[in-house]
């Protein structure tokens, strides 16, 4: 063994006695030292743990609805076009989704949806809740995936069936624990079969009328009985193929429907368009942000500590 190690191992009794002794003189310094450098590296972690948790919940609450599609509303003309005066009403029906289906090359699916509330009745239960009329393909664009049975698909839409997806809030509600597949459930008095049960969802940030755990899916040619609306098909939307193709994807929409509805190429009001990303970028900024300033003001907290742990 070397000198100089045998000669620490001698000394080292001597040494940790010491050490002792100094931290019992000045217990009170070496309490605040302590305190001081677990509130600074508390605040660190805590601070920027709060600003990734801010970020994620917005992040996944925009990705459980759908982030990136665009949707279209028929709203009123403010012009005069080819004798049709101002005001003229802009109603979207399945001929416009066939004609985007057809001419939008920027989508990779293009839905429909109106959701109206109704008065759904089971054997045990009567409540009010939503009802969405819309085809197979808003699966893909929402999100929506079964937890048990199945989603609507074309040949529901084809024939018009009777079918219907609950929402997992609305399946809890109406049947509790027990396997809804199979059973009726009316909706305004007409009775529809439970085909499927949506996975649950939970928060959300961006829906049309209200949280999908809490909305029941009909096929579009069938719910347009229900809620008596002709042809019409509420709202069309479109999903691109890269969430960068949406700006690209709202002006081949407002092509198709301007043409179709012979509306002036500038009354921009009388077709809405909504882009998701409008709403995701925003708030993806500002939770990154809040990243940022949450980091600054915990480092600011450590470097107080370290001075405070310096004056000691």
């Amino acid at each position: 063994m070397p000198r100089s190690l045998a000669r620490l191992l001698r000394l080292a009794p001597s040494i940790l006695e010491e050490a002792l002794a100094q931290l019992r003189a000045n217990a009170r310094e070496q309490w605040l030292t302590l305190a001081g450098l677990v509130w600074g590296a508390s605040a660190v972690i805590l601070l920027l743990s709060f600003g990734a948790g801010f970020h994620r919940v917005i992040d996944l609450g925009f990705k459980k609805t759908g982030e990136r599609y665009v949707m279209a509303s028929g709203n009123f003309t403010s012009q005069e076009l080819g004798g049709a005066r101002p005001g003229r009403r802009i109603t979207l029906d399945r001929e416009d989704l066939e004609r985007v289906r057809a001419g939008a090359p920027a989508a990779i699916a293009v839905s429909a949806d109106e959701t109206r509330a109704v008065t759904a009745r089971t054997a045990l239960r009567t409540r009010t809740t939503l009802v969405s009329a819309t085809t197979a393909e808003i699966a893909r664009i929402q999100i929506h995936r079964a937890a048990r049975g199945r989603f609507l698909d074309a040949d529901d839409e084809a024939r018009s069936r009777s079918v219907v997806v609950l929402g997992a809030t609305l399946a809890q509600a109406f049947y509790g624990d027990a396997n809804p597949i199979g059973k009726s459930i009316e909706l305004d008095g007409q009775v529809f079969d439970v085909i499927g049960v949506l996975e649950r969802k939970g928060a959300q940030f961006v829906t049309n009328s209200g949280l999908h755990d809490d909305t029941a899916f009909v096929p579009l040619s069938r719910g347009q009985r229900l809620f008596d609306m002709g042809d019409a098909i509420g709202d069309l939307v479109a999903d691109p193929l890269r969430a960068e193709d949406s700006e690209r994807l709202r002006e081949e929409l407002r092509g198709v429907l301007y043409a179709r509805h012979r509306i002036p190429a500038d009354d921009p009001d009388a077709i809405s368009f909504l882009e998701i990303q409008d709403f995701v970028r925003p708030m993806l900024l500002v939770g990154a942000a809040l990243r940022v300033l949450l980091g600054a003001i915990g480092t600011g907290v450590l470097a107080i500590a370290g001075a405070g742990v310096a004056n000691l």
